[in-house]
């Protein structure tokens, strides 16, 4: 037997169905835009951290010098019989605490370094430089912010155009179906002899949904909440990011 049933008209359910899937690839696809910024945020910060880091280290090396130096002077002037035993003593305490500070400071530079290396994935990474930044940089807060160009604002405005399409279904779900349908069929012990009769049927079918237990209204309701939640965020992120440039453009 043969079997075919073709949807003439179902008010949007399939077309609900087909959005609702294309708006959950492009989803996917700014969210690995998403999570590609957010690896080159912190990326960019690591580097400025190392670069700060690398810095203090300097600073600590001339603090060891100059302490040691000042160090020096002391025990000169106690072998001369200019200072007694105690200011030696308090010179090398005071040495012995930057050198520690100088360790600390190295070795957190080192961590910072070995953690960067990871984010990027060159493990063997020994520096971090910030070298000149692009002019256009200065001028980056004074330029007002292309919303669907910033992933986390795209992906909230996907989410609630999928969940207008999930609406938008579960509304379809609640009326008929209209399909087409027919069947061919012939006895397998069908011969010549007896006949090789072939029956067909043909007909328009209506399938209208009676009782689902609520789940249709529920299927509403959730579409609904997903699509108010959806516009909270992008309002939430609007105003995060303004906010953000604001206070750049004070500082």
């Amino acid at each position: 037997s043969l079997n075919i049933d073709q949807v003439l008209y179902d008010f949007g359910k399939i077309s609900s169905a087909v959005k609702s899937a294309e708006y959950g690839y492009l989803g996917a696809k700014v969210q690995t835009k998403l999570t590609n910024e957010e690896l080159i945020h912190i990326s960019s910060n690591a580097v400025i951290t190392a670069n700060r880091s690398k810095e203090l280290a300097m600073l600590a090396k001339q603090q060891v010098a100059s302490v040691g130096s000042l160090s020096k002077l002391v025990e000169d002037r106690h072998e001369k019989g200019a200072s007694n035993l105690s200011d030696v003593y308090q010179a090398k305490s005071r040495l012995d605490d930057v050198l520690s500070e100088e360790l600390d400071v190295n070795s957190q530079n080192q961590s910072i370094i070995r953690t960067l290396g990871v984010i990027i994935g060159q493990k063997d990474i020994k520096d971090a430089v910030i070298g000149n930044l692009p002019t256009a940089l200065d001028n980056a807060c004074s330029i007002p912010p292309s919303w669907e160009k910033i992933p986390e604002y795209q992906l909230a405005q996907i989410d609630a155009e999928r969940a207008i399409a999930d609406l938008e279904k579960a509304k379809a779900d609640e009326l008929p179906t209209i399909s087409f349908n027919s069947r061919v069929s012939r006895p397998l012990n069908a011969t010549p002899r007896y006949g090789s009769r072939y029956d067909t049927r043909i007909g328009i079918n209506v399938s209208v949904p009676v009782y689902q237990g609520g789940a249709l209204a529920a299927g509403k309701k959730v579409a609904q909440s997903r699509i108010e939640s959806a516009d909270a965020r992008r309002m939430e992120i609007q105003l995060d990011i303004e906010q953000k440039i604001s206070e750049a453009q004070v500082t």
